[in-house]
């Protein structure tokens, strides 16, 4: 078979990660130099550096990860195709992997969550969309950092704009019009900008005056602030479609092409039991640690929803200009609220 399902006489034998994964420099820049190249062999879906995983077991080694969108017996290969076992010293992993947006194929909610309109406030974890698009997830409340402070509701690119001609001020609703929102009835906040890039798909819009905005996504919470994604950390989201789901960070610096496009720079959160974790309409979704912490803004999945991908959120944050806290009081306003409370 090719890399990943053979067994190497005498290899350590690790066990699954039980946390963090110190991070090896060395194995980053062995990605960074052959990942143009492995993208070029037939059924690779993305390059990254990713856990190593043997016998469906995940370990807490680090490695080349490379994903395929069908594995194939090594027999079956032309030489020219057979992917290298290691590059440099560093073992290189595949796993059967390919990856879609989730703006399709979202189920239909039950009567009960489609009759929801959340008033008076939007609550992040539930369903959005922009009226060109069919539902996603409201992702979390922001802020405006390039100048006014206002709150802001963050979510995909595809799920808030969907087309190249989208445009500033253009509605969104809560729901998305998948799951009954209309527009003016639902309209909560107009497109402000957005970024789709080969690193980011994510968008914020400001509320138009006829809803609040929850700070706390539903069934996690508040944000407690901004981190970074690392191997082997737990992760979580709150979704339109499965809800809470959480799993483990299996791949950092993913190349990986979803829907014909390369993104760069991704990662990937995986499913401890195989189980489905993320389904259409997720898209959108904060991606959380165990702190609370912002790291990634999901807007794919594996088509069996074993995993998802995530924008790094120190990209969402730069692309779109936001901040995950509002600006502080002005000293003037701090002090009089301070005598009010005293």
């Amino acid at each position: 078979m090719i890399p990943g399902e053979r067994e190497e006489g005498g290899a350590r034998e690790e066990g699954p990660p039980d946390g963090p994964i110190p991070h090896d420099h060395r194995i980053d820049v062995v990605k960074e130099r052959f990942a143009a190249r492995l993208m070029t062999y037939p059924n690779v879906t993305g390059v990254g550096v990713g856990l190593r995983m043997r016998a469906g077991r995940r370990l807490s080694e680090p490695c080349v990860r490379v994903f395929v969108s069908r594995k194939v017996p090594e027999a079956e290969l032309r030489t020219s195709d057979v992917l290298p076992r290691e590059l440099e010293g560093v073992t290189v992993d595949v796993v059967e992997g390919e990856f879609t947006l989730l703006r399709n194929g979202a189920p239909p909610l039950s009567p009960e969550r489609r009759r929801a309109r959340h008033f008076p406030f939007a609550v992040p974890g539930t369903s959005v969309a922009g009226l060109r698009v069919t539902a996603g997830t409201l992702g979390a409340a922001v802020y405006d950092a390039t100048g006014g402070g206002s709150q802001l509701l963050l979510s995909n690119w595809h799920v808030l704009c969907g087309v190249p001609e989208c445009a500033a001020g253009e509605e969104i609703v809560q729901p998305g019009p998948f799951d009954g929102g209309t527009a003016p009835r639902d309209t909560v906040a107009r497109l402000l900008r957005y970024a789709d890039t080969d690193r980011v798909d994510a968008a914020v819009a400001i509320l138009d005056g006829n809803r609040f905005l929850s700070d706390a996504i539903a069934g996690i919470g508040l944000v407690s602030g901004v981190g970074a994604a690392g191997l082997g950390m737990r992760a979580r989201k709150s979704g339109r479609t499965t809800g809470v789901t959480g799993g483990i960070i299996d791949a950092v610096g993913l190349d990986v092409t979803v829907g014909g496009r390369l993104f760069r720079g991704q990662f990937t959160v995986a499913s401890e039991d195989g189980a489905p974790v993320v389904a259409g309409g997720d898209s959108g979704s904060l991606t959380v640690d165990d702190r609370n912490r912002a790291v990634g803004l999901l807007f794919a999945g594996r088509t069996d929803g074993a995993y998802w991908i995530a924008n790094p959120i120190a990209d969402v944050i730069a692309a779109l200009g936001i901040r995950f806290t509002p600006d502080p009081l002005p000293l003037d306003a701090a002090v009089l609220l301070t005598a009010a409370d005293s």
